[in-house]
């Protein structure tokens, strides 16, 4: 008995010994902040960064006061020799708030024929760089990240780098379809009875609440600056790291080359509790064709070479006539996968 309780005794002792061991060593690994540490720069030319990128959005949200709806979306973009930069892009929704307008009857005067289709918008852009700039900046490279309960550390450095800023002008074509709900009365729709039937009126003119389903093509001329860095650096006891981003800001202005809107179908009668409806052409409707959009765009990686993206456009959209009412916040949260696609770029000087 004596033996079995000794061997336990060491067995205890030793795993405590390996743990206290395994402690001291992940204390030791912390980067000491009195040390400069040495480091080899495997990469630093953001001239040559990757250039063909395809990003995924499991999510979005577009608040606008029309509608709003959450969704996935799509995008690619090819940057030719730092001079041009194609691009495209697509956007689908999965819950529209406003899609299906029929839940809501017993409080509208009118609704969509086009009630179930939900909002999407695809587009394609080209930008081209007028001027480009190479400039000095210092990179902060996280080391290690050190979790103590709810407090997170992060041990960094900072790494002289490139950075490469391209200044353009861009134009490109999107469409954007969409449900919309005048529910605040400022919209005034302006309807033809589609077929004739004497137990309607030929024309009507009205405030809603409404509904119903707009299609819009829109030419898009703005401005943008787009920063670029590519660092990938080895550091003597924690091995490699990668920094790099591509961030642009942008200002569009939209014009709408055509809005259209679905037929709505509008309350005449109600008998013994049955609405009756007729449908309207409700195109002949006040539309405001000119918009713009405030918009950033962010492709990060600071820890692995897939890179997160964000994107957010804020701004008023070619719609109904009604300023305000056009008022849109779009937020994108996705994945970005990056590769160098064409011949090497002279660095720029």
């Amino acid at each position: 008995m004596k033996n079995r309780f000794s061997v336990f005794g060491l067995i205890v002792g030793l795993l405590f010994i390996s743990q206290s061991l395994i402690a001291q060593q992940k204390k030791n690994d912390d980067p000491d902040p009195n040390k400069t540490y040495k480091y080899e720069v495997d990469s630093n030319d953001p001239a040559n960064a990757p250039n063909l990128s395809f990003s995924i959005f499991p999510f979005y949200a577009d608040i606008y006061t029309l509608n709003y709806n959450l969704g996935y979306g799509l995008q690619g973009d090819y940057r030719l020799n730092n001079k041009l930069n194609f691009n495209f892009s697509y956007r689908g929704a999965y819950l529209d708030r406003f899609s299906k307008s029929t839940d809501n009857l017993g409080q509208m005067h009118g609704y969509s024929r086009d009630e179930d289709k939900l909002a999407n918008s695809y587009g394609f852009g080209l930008t081209y760089y007028f001027k480009n700039d190479l400039s000095d900046h210092e990179e902060e490279i996280t080391l290690k990240t050190k979790h103590s309960g709810n407090t997170e550390i992060n041990y960094v450095m900072d790494i002289p780098s490139k950075r490469l800023k391209l200044f353009g002008i861009r134009a490109g074509y999107e469409a954007l379809n969409s449900s919309i709900l005048s529910g605040n009365g400022n919209i005034v729709f302006e309807g033809t009875l589609v077929t004739p039937d004497n137990s309607a009126s030929t024309n009507f003119s009205g405030q809603g609440p409404y509904s119903t389903y707009m299609k819009s093509g829109m030419i898009t001329v703005g401005i943008c600056r787009t920063k670029i860095s590519d660092l990938h650096i080895n550091v003597e006891q924690f091995g490699e790291r990668y920094t790099a981003a591509v961030r642009e800001v942008y200002f569009d202005v939209l014009y709408a080359t055509g809005i259209t809107f679905s037929d709505m179908l509008v309350s005449s009668s109600n008998t013994m509790g049955a609405i009756t409806y007729h449908a309207y052409d409700v195109n002949a409707t006040g539309k405001s064709k000119i918009g713009f959009r405030l918009g950033y765009s962010d492709h990060f990686n600071y820890k692995f070479k897939a890179l997160g993206t964000f994107g957010m456009e804020l701004g008023l959209r070619p719609g109904p006539k009604d300023g305000f009412d056009n008022f849109s916040l779009l937020l994108k949260f996705g994945m970005n996968l990056s590769v160098r696609a064409g011949a090497k770029q002279p660095t720029v000087e």
